[in-house]
């Protein structure tokens, strides 16, 4: 079962984190993007919060997937790296 409040919580944990205004010099932007890679931040996920019982394998995959999709919204690449 998913505890979706929870989930958020931790998502916006991990946006504190790994997240931050970075300048688009090619398209002269600035947006709130990840600066951390997919593995950082799954690698945080998993040992802050899965290892330990904060969260379910459900609640692991909600949360991973959540940052994913953000991701192809913002990520230059970087993020897939």
């Amino acid at each position: 079962m998913i505890d979706v409040k929870k989930c958020e919580k931790i998502y916006k944990e991990l946006e504190k984190k790994h997240r931050e205004k970075v300048w688009d010099e090619s398209h002269t932007i600035t947006y709130n993007g990840w600066t951390s890679g997919a593995r950082e931040i799954e690698s945080d996920l998993i040992f802050s919060y899965y290892s330990i019982g904060r969260i379910n394998k459900e609640e692991y995959y909600y949360i991973f997937g959540k940052v994913c999709g953000s991701a192809l919204t913002y990520s230059k690449g970087d993020f897939w790296r």
